[in-house]
């Protein structure tokens, strides 16, 4: 839905950036004790618990807890080889990590700001709680069409009264893309949910319609909405708790997303910005062509000096160009670049990282950078980036097997290629031998075994698919597999007791013993074996580090944490061996 005239609300949390602690770098912390070194970087116990948390199953010895434990430590250390020669290669002078580090760095200190200055000050009182609650105590089935002109509001209100479907007309008039996809059907909404809850004379109105009629052209702002009530109901409750906290929840993200917006609004116009739609059409124009001339590379065009100079957002103190937008979208995941994308997605993604740059300024000089939790988050984002860049690295250096090659590989390889016997089959799968006496009595008598696997199977899964099992080979599901291969075509087997109860089937398919033709497997075979050696490369890599490195393991202090986590599974106290949630970025 368009909001003219407005800055766009989601822009100040920007794009949240999972970062993973996976690498094992750093000083030494001694408060949390050195459990390993790899050539002199240390791996702290506090780390450790933070990349390995330990499940508390009462079922898991002291010395199966170890032997977890030492396989995660040597997946840190593993990071840490990684790592390491990423380092060496430079890759942290390298001139898109660094932006790409700036670009974090401003999300976190968007995440920071408003964590420091919306959440800290959303109130919600028990009164609000309770009206919005009333206010939701009924759910409504709504359809929907907005215009942009008095004249399409007016075609539509003409078409409408004549008593055209509105299906129809919703798909021909209707600006709003989700709305006009689903026929101006939203389905069914409660109390702001949906378009209506972000203009609240407009949701008053939607509430009001009686059921059965529509109302229509509603003018709000520069829109045309046309709403029409197909059906009302009571909303399904849960207990009066879970109603007060979803309710509370809702309210709390409603206060602050207004919050933001008045944030995201000062922050707009005390940098005085302007966005110059002429230069931003031309610089539109230019990466849809770029991105349409080669979509497997970023959609970056090359434009002259002159060109990247020009502004496109203009300020005073804060101006931005065509230069400074290029290298943020060439930022952007692949997914996030090639979405299809209107003008407006685009305009509302470029004036986000304005503000959000913005943003960044302002808690960079109320020192919100000095944060614990800020420093945290950005070394674990270099970790990550220094893991991802190497094993990237690693596997650029893998091609894909010629023609020649894989036919090498089939003929000196040919059992891999061979199929054992398979078979189908229908099971109905009950608790008890006497059930399946009686379900075989009826299947012998007739009765369809699809039928009665969908009454009585006890695997939900099968009940759906009518008992039909996938194919399978005579060594798969133990004595059941041996039972179907002793079982003619069309035929019913014995009962035959499983770990799961006891079945009764009917073998329905025969596939023979048949060699696989390289032709028809050519394709995936490729592709199999290129992924399995972009895997084999870094193991390889791993392997050839680990002989090299200066690596020590404290196996004793080690056994001591995994014998307290299996004290404490015992017990049920998680708190004993756990650290405590990572508080993340709150103050």
């Amino acid at each position: 839905m368009q909001r003219s005239g407005r800055c766009p609300a989601a822009v100040i949390a920007g794009t949240m950036i999972v970062i993973g602690i996976t690498g094992c770098g750093g000083n030494r912390d001694d408060s949390g004790g050195v459990i390993a070194r790899v050539d002199g970087v240390e791996i702290t116990m506090e780390r450790f618990q933070e990349y390995y948390s330990p499940p508390l199953s009462p079922f898991r010895t002291a010395e199966e807890e170890y032997e977890t434990m030492e396989a995660r430590l040597d997946d840190m250390i593993r990071y840490s080889l990684i790592q390491e020669q990423a380092r060496n290669d430079g890759f942290l002078q390298d001139p898109m990590y660094l932006r790409r580090l700036k670009r974090l760095e401003t999300t976190l200190l968007n995440q920071l700001v408003k964590l420091y200055e919306i959440d800290g000050i959303i109130d919600i009182d028990n009164a609000s709680v309770e009206t919005y609650l009333a206010l939701a105590d009924t759910m409504r089935h709504f359809q929907h069409i907005i215009t942009l002109s008095p004249a399409a509001a007016n075609q539509v209100a003409t078409m409408l009264t004549e008593g055209r479907e509105w299906d129809s007309v919703a798909l021909q008039y209707s600006v709003d893309t989700d709305v006009s996809v689903h026929k101006g059907d939203l389905d069914w909404l409660v109390w702001d949910e949906g378009p209506f809850g972000v203009y609240g004379d407009l949701q008053e109105i939607a509430y009001s319609i009686p059921v059965g009629t529509w109302q229509g052209p509603i003018k709000v702002e520069n829109e045309y909405h046309f709403i029409k009530v197909l059906d009302e109901q009571p909303r399904p409750k849960g207990t009066p708790a879970e109603e007060w906290q979803a309710a509370f929840a809702h309210l709390s993200g409603k206060q602050a997303a207004e919050l933001e917006q008045e944030m995201v609004n000062r922050f707009w116009e005390e940098g005085g910005y302007h966005l110059d739609e002429d230069q931003f059409r031309w610089l539109l124009d230019q990466i849809t062509v770029s991105f349409n001339t080669n979509r497997n590379v970023n959609p970056i065009p090359n434009l002259t000096p002159e060109d990247l100079d020009r502004v496109v957002v203009r300020s005073e103190d804060d101006p931005w160009t065509a230069e400074m937008l290029l290298l943020e979208l060439e930022m952007l995941t692949s997914s996030a670049r090639d979405n299809a994308e209107t003008y407006e997605d685009w305009r509302d993604r470029v004036l986000g990282w304005v503000i959000s740059d913005r943003v960044a300024k302002y808690a960079r000089h109320n020192k919100y950078d000095e944060h614990p939790a800020f420093h945290q988050r950005r070394k674990g984002f270099i970790e990550t980036a220094l893991y991802a860049e190497q094993v990237l690295k690693l596997r650029l250096g893998v091609r894909r097997l010629t023609h020649a090659e894989l036919v090498a590989y089939y003929n000196d390889h040919q059992e891999q290629f061979n199929l054992p016997e398979r078979r189908r089959l229908i099971e109905v799968l009950v608790a008890t031998r006497e059930e399946a006496e009686e379900v075989l009595a009826q299947v012998v008598a007739g009765r369809n075994i699809e039928v009665i696997a969908n009454e009585r199977t006890i695997r939900p899964d099968f009940r759906q698919n009518l008992g039909r099992f996938a194919p399978i080979t005579r060594e798969e599901f133990g004595a059941l597999g041996e039972a179907v291969f002793e079982t003619g075509l069309e035929e019913i087997g014995p009962i035959v007791e499983t770990p799961l109860g006891f079945s009764v089937f009917k073998v329905t398919n025969i596939q023979p013993t048949q060699r696989l033709v390289l032709e028809d497997i050519e394709e995936n075979l490729a592709e199999s074996m290129y992924q399995e050696e972009r895997t084999a490369i870094v193991d390889r890599f791993v392997e050839q580090e680990w002989r090299r490195a200066r690596i020590w393991k404290d196996f004793d202090r080690l056994r001591e944490y995994a014998a307290q986590v299996s004290a404490a599974s015992t017990q049920g106290d998680s708190t004993a061996v756990v650290p405590a949630a990572d508080p993340g970025l709150r103050p």
